[in-house]
């Protein structure tokens, strides 16, 4: 069995989240997730993060197909017409091109993924949270988005990184913020 009543798949979430971020996509059928749960962008743990797509437009808005959801989606990002090594094929000659147009959740989840990575090589002994954190805190503000996910905004790596850079640890170990 698997979806949202998968213990299996429960526990491995849970159990990667103790590990390292796990960045869930919000899903693709342009539901709220706050009203109908999509597993496993519910799945509400400290280091589990949920990331819906947007699509870069003018207004920067949320595209017709992301899940969405003010206190279960975490984040946006970037979701439309991403270019992606995914391999798909030509029905002429059925070779394997090496890039094409990509638009979801996934594409927009993969580039948090990214991020959280060149956070971890910034700061390598960051835990989990403080990488969700970081993220989070430091996204592009964008009005159409406060209602569509907790962030309020679209990921900026720039000033995720500036804002990892600006941080230090205290003698107690604990993070200090230039933001918030």
């Amino acid at each position: 069995m698997w979806g949202w009543n998968n213990p299996e798949l429960r526990r491995a979430i849970a159990d990667a989240s103790e590990r390292a971020l796990v960045v869930v996509a919000a899903g693709n059928n342009g539901g709220n997730n706050d009203e109908y749960p999509t597993f496993p962008a519910n799945v509400r743990l400290p280091n589990v993060i949920s990331v819906m797509a947007t699509d870069l437009g003018e207004e920067d808005d949320k595209p017709w197909f992301s899940n969405y959801g003010r206190e279960t989606v975490d984040i946006a990002a970037p979701g439309v017409d991403i270019i992606s090594t995914s391999p798909y094929l030509v029905p002429s000659n059925y070779d394997y091109l090496g890039y094409r147009a990509y638009s979801g959740t996934s594409a927009a989840a993969a580039q948090v993924s990214g991020a959280a990575a060149v956070l971890q090589l910034i700061k390598p002994d960051w835990k989990p949270k403080e990488i969700r954190d970081c993220l989070v805190n430091s996204v592009d503000h964008i009005p159409g988005l406060d209602r569509y996910c907790r962030a309020r905004g679209r990921l900026n790596l720039c000033n995720a990184v500036t804002a990892a850079l600006k941080m230090s640890r205290s003698p107690s170990g604990t993070s200090h913020s230039f933001w918030r």
